[in-house]
């Protein structure tokens, strides 16, 4: 007897990890088919077939695919989606995701992941192939309950992203967790050219959504208004950044200076709050990389966060207290390059402002 459990206890650690496998479903791209909606087709058969999280969704090299509506998955399942890693030629380069140019379909959500998800090697357009781009995002979280919400992206580009009241990625859960390696989000505007289009936002004026982690290995930033923010008393409890570029930011990087525990290493700062000095702003000089508010207003350190952190439990009794809080900032470098050291009115060739206006 001995023996036969033994040898079902062999059997059930070499062969858990078939039973486990998930199931590789190549889609087919609009080029192949002349079709769009081929990503949307695959997900919405799995989701049918009630194995969307034991399915992978293989993309092909140099592949596009089209969607002609938003992707939303339910609650508590994980849509992966995954590419080969890139070559040296255009037929090895990531494929794309775009969207359709008929304005029948909502473009609000590229994405709308009520569990979560995965990514790598892919890049994601918020344009169609004739050029147009929409304002959209990727929302991560249960619209109903704010429950899910983690995401995992690698070697993703985020590209032509267009966003009027968050960033290219939404968090929208009560423990949103989020980790990117690799990334680069690039191109993002808003209708008044600073500080909408960020790479990760949670939306304007939201209530009752916290972010537990968010971390960022190795990824880069380049002409958007802010890369990260939070907002109305949404903060995250552990971000991290190490080995990140920001580059020809417009206004904020890391906004605002409500830091639990955050740590900004090893990072290169180049053109960030492209803005400069403003003399007519009401809020003063703003630094080009963090700045970092203590709890309470004081004399010594100026204003504080405005809001009590008691996210669990919501009890008013503070999370964490000054002495609790870890921030470390170390090893990065900041630059301004001469032109825009120019047009700040720093510079010999003049400027819209001058410093002494």
């Amino acid at each position: 007897m001995k023996h036969l459990l033994n040898i079902l206890f062999l059997f059930s650690i070499l062969f858990t990890p078939l039973f486990a496998q998930k199931q590789v479903v190549v889609v087919k791209d609009y080029w192949e088919t002349s079709a769009e909606g081929t990503l949307n087709d695959a997900v919405t058969a799995a989701i049918n077939a009630g194995t969307l999280s034991n399915t992978i969704f293989k993309l092909k090299p140099y592949g596009t695919y089209v969607l002609n509506g938003s992707i939303i998955t339910p609650p508590g399942q994980t849509l992966e989606i995954t590419a080969d890693d890139a070559g040296n030629t255009q037929l090895t380069a990531p494929p794309m995701i775009c969207w359709t140019a008929s304005t029948a379909p909502s473009k609000t959500y590229l994405f709308d992941i009520a569990g979560s998800v995965k990514m790598k090697n892919v890049t994601i357009m918020w344009a169609s192939l004739d050029g147009t781009r929409y304002t959209s995002t990727i929302r991560i979280g249960d619209s109903a309950t704010v429950a899910g919400g983690r995401c995992e992206f690698e070697n993703v580009m985020f590209d032509l992203i267009q966003q009027a009241s968050s960033g290219a990625i939404q968090p929208f859960a009560t423990h949103f967790k989020g980790y990117f390696k690799n990334c680069y989000w690039r191109n993002g505007t808003d209708a008044h050219f600073r500080y909408y289009s960020r790479a990760v936002s949670v939306p304007f004026d939201a209530q009752g959504i916290h972010i537990d982690t968010l971390s960022f290995e190795n990824c880069t930033f380049a002409n958007l208004g802010y890369v990260y923010m939070q907002e109305k008393g949404v903060y995250g409890d552990n971000v991290f950044f190490n080995h990140c570029t920001f580059y020809n930011i417009v206004m904020f990087t890391l906004e605002s200076g409500w830091w639990h525990n955050m740590y900004v290493t090893n990072s290169l700062f180049i053109n960030t709050f492209m803005f400069g000095y403003v003399p007519v702003a009401a809020d003063g000089v703003n630094g080009g990389t963090i700045s970092i508010a203590p709890i309470d207003t004081s004399t010594a350190l100026g204003n504080g966060f405005g809001f009590v952190p008691d996210w669990s439990p919501k009890d008013g009794v503070a999370d964490f207290t000054e002495k609790e809080r870890h921030i470390l900032f170390v090893n990065n470098c900041y630059k301004l390059d001469p032109w825009l050291i120019d047009w700040m009115g720093y510079g010999p060739n003049g400027s819209p402002y001058s410093k002494d206006k």
